[in-house]
C-alpha cells in the first residue's frame, strides 16, 4: 500500500514540475497586451490618443490612433509589440501616408501610476518611411506627459 502512495505522489510532483514551467510561460504570453486613450500634452497642446493591442514582437494586433499637431490625425494597424516592465512599444503600418512619405509608426507608452493619476504615465509616438522595430530600446527625445485618460500594460 504504501508504495503506491509513494508512486501516486511521485507522478504528482513530476505532473506538477512539468506544468510549472509552462504555467510561467503562459503567464508571460498573457502579459502581452497594452491600452491607452486620453489626451497628452505636446509643445503645449493637448493631442488626443488612443491605443489597444495584443500579441508579441513576432506578431500584433491592434490599432492606434494618435494626433500630431502639424499633419493632423494618423491611424494604423499595430504589428508589433514589445512589452518590458511598464513599458509597452507597440509599431506597424499607417492606414494611410502622410505627406506621401511617412507610411510606419512607433508608439512608447509607460504606465507610471494607477488610473486616479494619468499625469505620471507618458507617450510618445513616431513616424517613419520605414518598418520600426518594435524594440526596448526605442528611445523618445521626450515624453509627452497623460494629461487626461490613462494607459496600461499588462
Amino acid at each position: 500500500m504504501i508504495k503506491p502512495a509513494l508512486a501516486s505522489l511521485a507522478l504528482l510532483v513530476l505532473l506538477g514540475a512539468a506544468g510549472g514551467p509552462a504555467a510561467v510561460d503562459a503567464a508571460k504570453k498573457a502579459r502581452t497586451a497594452a491600452t491607452g486613450s486620453g489626451t497628452s500634452l505636446v509643445n503645449g497642446v493637448d493631442l488626443p490618443f488612443a491605443f489597444e493591442a495584443a500579441g508579441t514582437r513576432k506578431k500584433a494586433d491592434g490599432r492606434a490612433r494618435f494626433d500630431l499637431s502639424n499633419l493632423g490625425s494618423l491611424e494604423g494597424t499595430v504589428d508589433c509589440l514589445a512589452i518590458e516592465g511598464n513599458r509597452a512599444t507597440l509599431s506597424g503600418t499607417l492606414d494611410r501616408p502622410v505627406d506621401g512619405y511617412y507610411t510606419h509608426f512607433a508608439l512608447v507608452a509607460e504606465d507610471n501610476a494607477p488610473a486616479q493619476q494619468p499625469s505620471a504615465d507618458t507617450y510618445w509616438p513616431f513616424i517613419s518611411h520605414a518598418p520600426i522595430p518594435c524594440e526596448h530600446s526605442l528611445e523618445a527625445p521626450s515624453r509627452a506627459a497623460i494629461t487626461s485618460g490613462d494607459i496600461r500594460v499588462r
